[in-house]
């Protein structure tokens, strides 16, 4: 399968998705299906086997049958009668945006700006340089989005339009600068695929991949003019002599598969027999200070056995992508594993569907949204699991305080509108 199969392959699958609905879900089914091609050209090379391009093929199949049942009981529902969205207090919501944005812009430029940095391709995988017990590097991951999603929720309950709310505005700014300032070549498209997938949750707003390609084509085509100058960064794209489309295809494709074909036909050395189980001891000692001398984690041993060291040494390995399946399928099994990724697709189909009832369920909606499709896309349930209680409970702690010292009163204005 070379370069022009599969954007043929590409172009077919958007016209049979043109008037699909926009979301969470569709973003992991097309990443999901861009890996089962990745696998067929590994295997095609004799790299990978074709079994497990079937297996993950089954996993896509099985998420997408999640998704579209949910759905379609989900429409069919009596419809329960709407009410207004109390606001959260406006000094709680200033609070999170400002702690989180202040913390996250923090360790950027304490760790030092990877996207300046001369050795980028690790620089920007440094999340602990910044130190204060890592806090600042988890803000910058997950709490700038999380504060992000609290801004569009509140500004929704408020009925303002987004722009005009200054809280999301700050969070807004925040978010794409430090995007654009981590040295994540895909992080550009990613965002924008984000912040749109968390509009459906947040408005309740129903958009085509259609209309979202004629609405937003524009970002797209800045996202991938970012992938580009950054990718020349990379000592190692510029040294392919490859073209921008060619890399790019390999990114979506074959470098996202080789870690999922290495976990699955396992090559990785793995020291537990439960991984997942594992990895949730490993991170809450880690993030305790309690780290045990030679541990670590499922992804860490994949990453090791694609580049030949000793997952327990101090040999720097590059963070893989290994994916939610593969991390499933070899900790419970391939039935199991199938069960799993069916649930995702059920979630996320209730996240997009489902009646907003009050501000903090629809924020826990679209936060859930976030780690599930984190979770698909890269692995790492406990890791994610963990991070995610934490920084929910350090946000919520500093709402709670801000709302309890600083009362404050918020206005209803005009309808809530997507900028």
């Amino acid at each position: 399968m070379d370069f022009w199969a599969l954007s043929s392959i590409a172009l077919l699958a958007v016209c049979i998705l043109w008037r699909s609905t926009f979301g969470f879900a569709l973003v992991a089914a097309v990443q999901q299906v861009f890996r089962v091609a990745g696998l067929t050209m590994l295997a095609d090379s004799g790299q990978a086997q074709y079994s497990t391009a079937w297996m993950f093929l089954a996993s896509v199949v099985a998420f997408l049958t999640g998704y579209f049942t949910s759905e379609f009981f989900l429409r069919n529902l009596p419809a329960r009668p709407t009410r207004a969205l109390a606001p959260l207090r406006e000094s709680a919501v200033w609070a999170i945006v400002l702690v989180a944005g202040a913390l996250g812009t923090y360790h950027l430029f304490v760790g030092g700006l990877p996207i300046f940095s001369d050795n980028i391709e690790t620089e920007r995988f440094d999340f602990s340089s910044s130190g204060l017990f890592g806090i600042p590097g988890r803000m910058y991951l997950f709490g700038i989005p999380i504060a992000w999603v609290i801004a569009s929720a509140n500004a929704r309950a408020l009925g303002m339009a987004w722009p005009t709310y200054r809280p999301w505005r700050v969070a807004t700014a925040a978010l794409v600068l430090t995007t654009l300032l981590s040295g994540f070549k895909g992080d550009a498209m990613s965002l924008v695929l984000t912040i749109v997938a968390l509009y459906i949750i947040i408005s309740g707003t129903r958009i085509t991949l259609g209309e979202m390609v004629r609405r937003f084509w524009w970002t797209g085509a800045l996202a991938v003019g970012y992938f580009a100058a950054v990718a020349a960064l990379y000592p190692t794209y510029s040294a392919s002599g490859q073209s921008v489309w060619v890399q790019l295809s390999r990114r979506l494709t074959t470098v996202p598969a080789e870690p999922v074909a290495y976990a699955i036909e396992g090559y990785a050395h793995i020291s537990a027999n439960v991984p997942v189980f594992s990895d949730l001891g490993y991170f809450i000692r880690k993030y305790s200070g309690n780290e045990a001398p030679g541990s670590y984690s499922f992804e860490r041993a994949v990453s090791a056995s694609m580049i030949g060291v000793d997952p327990a040494s101090s040999a720097w390995t590059t963070p893989v992508t290994v994916s939610g399946f593969a991390e499933a399928y070899v900790s419970f099994g391939f039935a199991i594993a199938l069960i799993m990724i069916l649930l995702a697709g059920v979630a996320l189909s209730y996240f997009e569907s489902a009646q907003q009832r009050s501000t903090t369920g629809l924020v826990a909606r679209a936060v859930f949204g976030l780690m599930i499709t984190g979770w698909l896309a890269k692995g790492g349930l406990a890791y994610h699991a963990v991070n995610y209680v934490a920084v929910v409970a350090f946000l919520a702690a500093i709402g709670t305080c801000a709302a309890v010292l600083l009362p404050g009163q918020s206005h209803r204005r005009s309808i809530a509108s997507f900028p």
